[in-house]
């Protein structure tokens, strides 16, 4: 074989070698698709997700805050009306 031939074959490869990687490349693409999507709707999810607890724990604290208030009203109410509403602790 010459060199002609040789840096013939060599073009030859390098260019096959090319189109495979680009080939592989996006078949790569196309199978992560589906992945980068449901990872996308994921991240979606934990977003709402995280919005719904942050309200949870505003409800808790004014729900708290309530109770809190209740129960000293109903203590006052016990000692004022004479009638005691807590059992007393045995």
């Amino acid at each position: 074989m010459d060199k002609e031939m040789l840096e013939a074959m060599r073009t030859i490869i390098a260019e096959n070698n090319q189109t495979l990687r680009e080939e592989m490349s996006q078949m790569m693409d196309e199978k992560l698709e589906p992945i980068k999507s449901d990872i996308a709707d994921l991240k979606k999810d934990v977003t709402g997700l995280k919005e719904d607890v942050g309200s949870l724990k505003e409800g808790q604290q004014e729900m708290r805050g309530a109770l809190n208030q209740l129960l000293g009203w109903a203590k006052e109410a016990s000692v004022t009306v004479q009638v005691p509403l807590f059992k007393k602790a045995q």
